[in-house]
């Protein structure tokens, strides 16, 4: 794993006899890249759980969204119709 510039991570792995679609014959290693998660910020949401609480707790808030999100991570009660 090394650090790039442009705030991302490169990680390279090897795994015997890898083959990798669309290439013939085998490659001795993969390599991606991984962004860097970002320290927390207040008022700054990456998780959607987290933004319900915020805005329950202070319905005129400012809320700033760091990332797509989606509502996996939160359930509705039996006689709930919104969050």
């Amino acid at each position: 794993i090394t650090e790039n510039t442009d705030g991302t991570y490169k990680v390279t792995v090897a795994v015997d006899q890898l083959v990798e679609e669309g290439t013939d014959g085998y490659k001795d290693d993969y390599t991606f890249t991984v962004a860097k998660s970002k320290a927390e910020q207040p008022g700054v949401y990456t998780s959607f759980k987290q933004l319900v609480t915020a805005m329950q707790s202070n319905l005129s808030g400012v809320y700033t969204l760091a990332s797509d999100m989606t509502a996996d991570e939160v359930s509705l009660g039996d006689k709930q119709t919104s969050y």
